[in-house]
């Protein structure tokens, strides 16, 4: 069996952690490097480890598309509105 590289929290991803739901409490990191809990075993940890998974999957894709604009530039953004 080969030793699987941990995830990690890029840092362009660090101002949307607050914004990633249904953690239960526990770690994105460890959530996300839990491979082990099954459905059969533990289905609320295993729907959770799922539900993390395909928020990061999708701020993933829409970062490599260009499609998440620059965290000071929504900051801004929300600044000059008010």
């Amino acid at each position: 069996m080969t030793a699987r590289t941990k995830w990690a929290m890029p840092p362009w991803m660090e101002p949307y952690r607050e914004f990633i739901l249904n953690t239960g409490g526990n770690d994105i990191e460890e959530l996300m490097n839990d491979h082990d809990t099954v459905v059969q075993v533990n289905a609320p940890l295993a729907m959770i480890c799922v539900a993390v998974q395909s928020q990061v999957s999708l701020l993933e894709r829409l970062h490599s598309h260009g499609a998440l604009r620059a965290w000071d530039d929504v900051v801004r953004s929300n600044e000059s509105g008010r």
